[in-house]
């Protein structure tokens, strides 16, 4: 079974001009959701109390609200989390609150998530060219990728062990994605 990256789609005002989604960010600068390990694909050694404050970055900047965002925590809309549980994914979902949201009728719920798996390694090894930019102890730049053929075949959504920012779904969350109309999202080809 093919694996997808997500990423945004691209969305263009009446006036042609691109418009990027809302930009969220939490509400209390140190707000201790931070601390959590959202990206390193690791479990919570405990949950997030009661409900994830956001607020918008730029209340007057123009946008559009992304069924997935990444920042300041992962956090996915209710109908892409409908779609999420129905292929099975297993992920804990906590409530996301969004300040001054109501000034909005098409502002979703969102959902705060965390991916507690293992990083899979995405890239052919032998194939795939990189650098390291950064000193032994930085990421590897990835110049030109090439996807291992033996990936894990049961798997519905992973973070790549490349890239643990890139988050990977199975080929009927896509297919599910379009049948309900998520439209805000991309889906890329491993």
């Amino acid at each position: 079974m093919p694996y997808f990256q997500i990423t945004l789609s691209d969305a263009v005002d009446d006036d042609g001009l691109t418009v990027e989604p809302f930009h969220f960010k939490c509400e209390d600068e140190f707000d201790a959701v931070l601390d959590h390990p959202w990206i390193a694909g690791v479990s919570f050694s405990a949950p997030p109390d009661g409900t994830i404050s956001l607020g918008f970055q730029d209340l007057d900047a123009e946008g559009y609200f992304a069924d997935y965002c990444t920042s300041p925590v992962p956090m996915v809309s209710e109908r892409f989390k409908t779609v999420l549980e129905e292929a099975g994914a297993g992920l804990a979902y906590y409530p996301v609150s969004i300040a001054n949201a109501d000034g909005f009728e098409d502002c979703p719920t969102y959902f705060a998530f965390n991916v507690p798996r293992a990083r899979i390694a995405v890239a052919n090894a032998t194939l795939t060219q990189s650098s390291k930019a950064f000193g032994q102890t930085g990421a590897d730049l990835i110049e030109t990728a090439v996807a291992r053929n033996d990936m894990p075949q049961d798997v519905v959504l992973f973070r790549s062990l490349e890239n643990a920012s890139k988050v990977y779904v199975n080929q009927q969350i896509v297919e599910r994605c379009a049948e309900v109309g998520i439209d805000t999202l991309t889906f890329t080809k491993l």
